[in-house]
Parts: structure tokens; C-alpha cells; sequence
């Protein structure tokens, strides 16, 4: 009987794990919806620990990623819901912006926030909506970006 009871659990978690990743695009979707009526943010992006997301990240210099990354942390863990903060690096005229749009927990229990991600590189600008999780370490991870 405990046997049993062990596989339903242990066939509910991988349940879990692999419905996750399915999931978070679908809510990724959802914030995207509501935040297509915000007003924009004046600039843009990169990602956590130096992978940018932007489509154009070859124009994004180290300083760039360094800057986006600060601003995008200080974002993740101090700003509430509808605020968010900027990054511009002035010799390269690259800059950016994050709006926390909702903060949440995922289905792991991990402390999660839906933003928005707005970039001005090279002339161009491009944004998009996605979401990062804190582990227990307090390290945050980006979700795929829609």
C-alpha cells in the first residue's frame, strides 16, 4: 500500500515538472494581454547573468549586459507591481527598461515575477513580456521569453 501510495506521488510531481514549462508560457501569454494596454517604458534589456534577450544583442556591449542585468536585479527585488527601473549607457546610447507587471509563486514555490522588457539598441527597439523565478539561494532565472 505505501509502495502505491509513493508512485501516485512520485507520478504527481513528475507530472508537475513537466507541466511547468508548458504552463508558463500560457501565463506569460496572459500578462502579455494585460500589459498590451500599458503605456511604454522608455527603453530596454538584456538578461540575468549576461544572456540577453533581445533579438538584437549583438550591438550590446559587456558594459550593456552589465548595466541591464543591474537594473533588471534591482527590478526583480525591490520594485512593486506596475513600477520598474532603467539602465542607459551613455557611450554607447544602448538603454532600457523592466515594469514589474505581477509578482507570484510557481508551482514549485518559487517567488515569481511577470515583467516587461523594453530595449533601445542600436536605433532599434524591441519588446517583449516574460517572467523570472528566485531559487532558495535568492538566484533569480529568467523564463523563455515570448
Amino acid at each position: 500500500m505505501m509502495h502505491q501510495i509513493k508512485q501516485r506521488h512520485t507520478a504527481r510531481l513528475a507530472i508537475g515538472r513537466i507541466l511547468a514549462p508548458v504552463l508558463a508560457p500560457v501565463m506569460a501569454i496572459t500578462l502579455g494581454l494585460a500589459i498590451s494596454a500599458c503605456a511604454a517604458f522608455p527603453d530596454p534589456i538584456v538578461g540575468i547573468g549576461g544572456r540577453s534577450t533581445v533579438s538584437m544583442n549583438v550591438a550590446l556591449t559587456t558594459d550593456d549586459i552589465r548595466m541591464s542585468d543591474a537594473a533588471l536585479f534591482q527590478a526583480l527585488n525591490q520594485t512593486q507591481d506596475g513600477s520598474g527601473t532603467t539602465w542607459t549607457n551613455p557611450r554607447t546610447g544602448n538603454s532600457g527598461a523592466f515594469r514589474m507587471v505581477q509578482t507570484f509563486q510557481d508551482s514549485f514555490g518559487r517567488l515569481c515575477r511577470g515583467y516587461q522588457e523594453l530595449a533601445n539598441v542600436a536605433g532599434n527597439q524591441e519588446g517583449f513580456t516574460t517572467s523570472a523565478c528566485r531559487d532558495a539561494g535568492g538566484r533569480w532565472t529568467r523564463l523563455e521569453a515570448l
